[in-house]
């Protein structure tokens, strides 16, 4: 017999199974489309994550993703050359520099969108659920130790 904490234990196992599945087909998922450039997996969750921090700073964006400061830069740099960002220096702090998408990036990431929500939406079959999904998983992001990757 599984008593309660072991059965709660499987459940946060699958769960955690199940974003890893569907957060990889997410990021495999990208659009045919002529406006939108090729992205690698991390330079589309830096594309969805200065979208959400417009004018973030590159440190900022690697604390809050766990990446390298190295690995920023040289990620920053790919999507520079791509067309979809653009570092601009820091009003507040001339030594300090923001980054911004592109126009060209906000419209890939609203064609990617339009996919995601094509695609999702004949999968999700009542709103109720999808709700709790989201509380639940923009809670799990919040409360993760020393990231958090929601809108601040």
């Amino acid at each position: 017999m599984i008593d309660g904490s072991d059965a709660r234990a499987e459940l946060i196992t699958e769960l955690a199974i199940l974003i890893h599945y569907v957060g990889r087909k997410l990021s495999l998922h990208m659009p045919e489309h002529p406006d939108i450039v090729p992205l690698s997996a991390l330079e589309g969750i830096f594309l969805e994550h200065i979208s959400r921090h417009p004018g973030i700073r590159p440190s900022e964006l690697s604390a809050d993703l766990g990446v390298k400061s190295s690995n920023t830069s040289t990620v920053l740099r790919a999507m520079e050359d791509k067309g979809m960002v653009r570092r601009t220096v820091d009003a507040g702090d001339a030594r300090g520099v923001q980054v911004f998408l592109t126009a060209r990036a906000e419209a890939a990431i609203a064609r990617i969108h339009e996919d995601w929500v094509r695609i999702l939406a004949g999968l999700i079959r009542e709103d109720d659920g999808l709700r709790a999904a989201t509380r639940l998983l923009a809670a799990i992001d919040d409360g993760w130790p020393g990231q958090s990757t929601s809108p601040r």
